[in-house]
């Protein structure tokens, strides 16, 4: 049987107590990923996890590594944060050694297209503004498929042609203080980590690109209720859909796709596609008749069709679906904690959780905390990991620790990554 070996964790920054460091969230949401030139970089997030149109508390850090050890901290000037978006790598790197990715064209305007649907978000702190994405214009709505070499150096940028006009999408409109609603310009990329293109990308065996994207439900109108879609090219530049990846998405009350829509889409060497999505939000889940499962859907026909989705873990925090050879996948989920977990039969069955950090929400539950209490309060880690694969059968693994000694008996946020092998 195979197993999960987890080697010993790295410390990349352990951050300071203070008042800017003690906000939701800050310095809670680091993100990894691989840059076009190979080396590992790791942003830790100044911005607090709130709907404020200014929540910037502490300046963003970078960090750059060429083995996923040893770290050094660099000013961040020369790293493109117009890529990151969602939960997977942003480059896929393509059979003749280049490397691509979709990021934003610069210089977007804010949406002046008109609202095809307006509601609150589960939380209720604020207003979801709905728009058809054919209406809206290339000032508002434009990315570009980039190139690069092996060094890192861009070789091409060239406006994407997205052909999916009825796709709705779910930005944010403004929030509410004193119960007033305070409105924003609405950008279809305020920040970052957002995902309104196209993400996850990957290179089917013959050499179609294929990627993920999400957006409001058309038959719901009163709630979030999203959806996720798998969409193909041949070339990087003219994308179509190909299916709907989450289906009998309005059983669940706000459908298959969480927080940010954030899924992870992975291909394993016989063709399978595992999407694996959050339906976690950041809600009180027992009294409003939502869930907060990590949801499997397979597919095994190149994504035309996908199997019905299965719960395969009872949390779903930033969700990463990784598939190997033989069949085994391996799937990391949060909230409360990080775990992971191996499957040896092409997602069917999986084995019990390894933990990384923290307890799993059963362990939490049966030790008489209470559901809200568990996912929220007294957090071990904010759960929100990222990965890049570093071999065959391995991956780093970037995670939060939110009660790091330092040696001065304080509890301080941790930046840390761990080389995971399956064996």
């Amino acid at each position: 049987m195979a197993k999960i070996v987890m080697e010993k964790e790295t410390l990349v920054f352990c951050a300071p107590v203070n008042e800017g460091t003690q906000r939701w969230g800050v310095y809670s949401i680091p993100r990894l990923w691989r840059l076009p030139s190979g080396e590992f970089v790791v942003c830790c997030n100044g911005e607090a996890d709130h709907v404020e149109a200014d929540a910037r508390a502490c300046p963003d850090l970078f960090f750059l590594s060429s083995d996923g050890v040893h770290w050094r901290e660099t000013d961040g000037k020369n790293i493109d944060l117009t890529v990151p978006a969602n939960v997977d790598s942003p480059y896929v790197f393509l059979p003749n050694g280049k490397r691509a990715c979709i990021r934003e064209k610069a210089n977007r305007k804010a949406v002046t297209a008109p609202v095809y649907k307006r509601f609150s978000p589960p939380n209720g702190d604020g207003e979801h503004f709905v728009y058809k994405q054919g209406d809206l214009s290339k000032d508002e709505f434009a990315c570009e498929f980039c190139t690069f070499d092996e060094r890192g150096n861009l070789l091409s940028a060239q406006e994407t042609d997205i052909r999916f006009p009825e796709r709705e999408l779910i930005l944010f409109g403004g929030y509410y203080e004193d119960e007033k609603f305070v409105s924003l310009p609405v950008f279809v990329k305020p920040r970052a980590w957002s995902s309104p293109y196209i993400y996850s990308v990957n290179l089917l065996p013959d050499s179609t690109l294929v990627g993920v994207c999400f957006g409001q439900n058309p038959s719901v109108s009163d709630r979030y209720c999203a959806e996720s879609y798998l969409v193909q090219s041949k070339d990087g530049i003219t994308w179509t859909k190909r299916s709907t990846i989450t289906k009998n998405a309005t059983a669940y009350k706000y459908g298959l796709v969480g927080d940010g829509g954030e899924s992870s889409l992975s291909i394993a060497p016989n063709g399978d596609m595992y999407c694996l999505t959050r339906t976690d939000m950041s809600i009180d889940h027992e009294s409003d008749d939502s869930s907060a499962d990590a949801m499997l859907f397979v597919s095994k026909d190149g994504g035309y069709t996908w199997l019905e989705g299965r719960s395969v873990a009872d949390s779903s925090v930033t969700p990463h679906v990784l598939a190997f050879d033989n069949g085994r996948v391996a799937i990391v989920y949060g909230r409360p904690g990080v775990h992971i977990a191996l499957s040896e039969d092409g997602g069917e069955t999986f084995s019990a959780p390894v933990t990384v950090i923290g307890e799993t929400l059963k362990e939490a539950l049966a030790s008489g905390k209470s559901y809200m209490q568990a996912k929220y309060y007294d957090m071990d880690s904010y759960s929100n990991t990222f990965v890049e694969r570093t071999g065959e059968n391995e991956f780093l693994l970037l995670y939060t620790d939110m009660k790091y000694d330092d040696g001065d008996r304080q509890r301080h946020k941790a930046t840390l990554v761990r080389k995971i092998k399956i064996i």
